[in-house]
């Protein structure tokens, strides 16, 4: 979604073509170890312009799928705080994955598993500002463009994931035997 709304021309044919068709992922880089993931306005992960590129240095955790991504959308404070304006301080940056800097660290477990929730160090990652999604400044509003389905794709998941154990349950319970009848007439 980011993409398509604050990628340009270039960026959709490179990056949104290949991931429409399954030949590439992607991984949105935003949450961070040390910053609460409901206020983004404290992320510490910098990008500082150089010449024509951006230099990314931060720490960021649960960038699900960066294991198996060929590129990170990353969350960064490109200004630095003055206390004013933070909205207007967060841009994000398209990294592909074999850059130089862009360190998986490991897979952090999610309710008690191993999964693909990958912690991520950027260290001096440098990418042409031509991967930059959107003016800068626009982060924070793309961000919530993103988030607000991601939000009501995670409650569908979850809603799934308990109506098909209830579901399995009821069955159990319906179909189980015990001290030679079903398990409803001898224990409900």
């Amino acid at each position: 979604k980011i993409l398509v709304k604050y990628g340009t021309e270039e960026q959709k044919k490179q990056w949104l073509e290949p991931s429409i068709r399954g030949e590439i992922r992607s991984c949105y880089s935003m949450t961070e170890p040390d910053q609460p993931g409901s206020d983004p306005y404290s992320i510490q992960t910098r990008a500082v312009r150089d010449g024509d590129e951006w230099v990314i240095n931060g720490h960021k955790w649960f960038t699900s799928g960066a294991n198996r991504s060929s590129f990170a959308i990353v969350m960064c404070r490109t200004e630095i705080d003055d206390g004013e304006g933070l909205r207007e301080k967060m841009t994000q940056i398209i990294v592909p994955t074999d850059t130089p800097g862009f360190n998986i660290i490991r897979s952090v477990p999610v309710w008690g598993h191993d999964g693909d929730h990958c912690e991520i160090k950027y260290k001096n990652v440098r990418v042409p500002i031509t991967k930059q999604l959107g003016r800068t400044g626009s982060g924070h509003q793309a961000a919530q463009d993103r988030l607000g389905a991601g939000r009501v794709f995670h409650c569908m998941n979850s809603i799934g994931q308990m109506w098909r154990a209830y579901d399995l349950m009821l069955k159990r319970a319906i179909t189980r035997k015990v001290h030679g009848g079903p398990m409803f007439e001898k224990q409900f």
